[in-house]
């Protein structure tokens, strides 16, 4: 039986998956009837599903630029309207949240094999002033679970002391993992890809203020603090507490498979297996909404097993 073709992207493949699903549910043993009504309910299913795979493939895409021209208008908006203190910072968090959205499609974008995905991502990281987050975040995949990489926050540290080491740390790991890539190869400097996507970063801020005045820049500016600050909150609840213990290589247990479900308390799984010396999925809740200074949210309905590591 014909299968859909693979499209790139996690959410989309796991749509694929579905649509397979259904369609072999529609097959039935023996002959197949491929002129009959069975085999007409398939093809349409297919073509159902392609377009559904299709649209969620290209979604990432659709958000990137729908969101860029969004940055643009706030800027706009905020250099004519001469906004005052208030009414600025209001627009900057509200921009400030899609732009931590972008972070998280941006993220999705460079883990394609596509150039112009991953093109587009570095972009979109230019534009929050994260120009080291594609060569960081590669590197950050072998590291996980190492507090001294970066990317792990040990039991007790707050996301407010997190952030900015972690941001810092990003940048340090990056320019020594491109800084030995180019010695490698054996290239020159400028194609250094931390350095390209800062250079990036800084002609947009020079176009933004160009175009906007202070108050665009102020928007540009602000937006990607806040998007940046959203998307380092979610790597430290996603890592909080992992810790790797000497000699332990990374593995799917030093992440939480759902940051909001480690957070809040809302389950997501099965319990997983537990390292030696490894905190217990109730004692890193714990520490970490310790950490954050909120409060436990206790959800209403029967309990299921803690969530496991992803």
């Amino acid at each position: 039986m014909p299968t859909l073709a693979r499209p790139s992207g996690g959410v989309a493949e796991r749509a694929l998956v579905v649509a397979d699903r259904h369609i072999r549910a529609l097959s039935v043993t023996g002959t197949p009837d491929r002129g009959g009504p069975l085999a007409a309910a398939r093809r349409a299913a297919q073509r159902r599903y392609s377009l559904l795979v299709a649209y969620l493939d290209f979604l990432p895409r659709i958000y990137a630029l729908v969101w860029m021209a969004t940055l643009a208008w706030a800027a706009g908006f905020a250099s004519h309207m001469e906004l005052g203190g208030a009414r600025l910072a209001a627009l900057t968090v509200s921009i400030g949240f899609s732009s931590a959205a972008a972070l998280c499609t941006a993220h999705e974008l460079m883990h394609r094999r596509s150039p112009f995905d991953v093109m587009l991502a570095r972009l979109m990281t230019a534009l929050c002033l994260y120009g080291h987050m594609l060569v960081e975040h590669f590197h950050h995949h072998a590291t996980v679970g190492d507090v001294a990489a970066g990317s792990t926050a040990p039991r007790g540290m707050s996301i407010y002391r997190f952030a900015p080491a972690d941001f810092l740390q990003g940048l340090r790991n990056g320019w020594r993992v491109e800084r030995g890539r180019l010695r490698r190869c054996g290239v020159g400097w400028w194609h250094n890809r931390v350095l390209q996507d800062y250079a990036l970063a800084l002609g947009l801020v020079i176009v933004f203020f160009a175009s906007f005045g202070c108050a665009g820049l102020a928007i540009f500016a602000g937006q990607a603090v806040f998007a940046v600050f959203c998307f380092e909150a979610i790597t430290y609840i996603h890592h909080y507490g992992l810790v790797r213990e000497e000699g332990e290589e990374a593995g799917p247990q030093h992440a939480l498979r759902g940051a909001c479900s480690a957070a809040l308390g809302v389950p997501d799984g099965p319990s997983t297996r537990r390292l030696g010396g490894s905190p217990s999925r109730s004692e890193l809740r714990s520490s970490l909404l310790a950490a954050c200074g909120t409060v436990p949210i206790k959800v209403l309905g029967r309990k299921r097993p803690l969530g496991s590591f992803a």
